[in-house]
């Protein structure tokens, strides 16, 4: 299972650099569509990129289920596939 929505419902309109050196810093001014429906308004977002992460895996055992959620990321902004993460 993968994300419903992908690259085409982000819209990039500015990247700047604000810090280049061990790690790179960049300010984003983007707008993402909406599950429902239309975009949202543009916003700004500053992205420490770097290429660790953590994760977390909700169990719910009385449920014997798994708990995702579906959100935009803009430090995925330049994946491939989409900035679009089930998480």
């Amino acid at each position: 299972m993968g994300p419903t929505l992908g690259r085409d419902d982000v819209e990039l309109i500015q990247r700047d650099t604000l810090y280049q050196g061990f790690f790179r810093l960049e300010a984003l001014e983007l707008r993402h569509r909406l599950f429902e429906g239309g975009w949202s308004a543009t916003m700004r977002r500053e992205v420490h990129n770097r290429f660790d992460a953590v994760g977390v895996l909700l169990y719910d055992p009385h449920r014997d289920a798994l708990v995702l959620i579906e959100q935009f990321r803009a430090g995925a902004i330049d994946d491939p596939t989409s900035p679009w993460k089930l998480e």
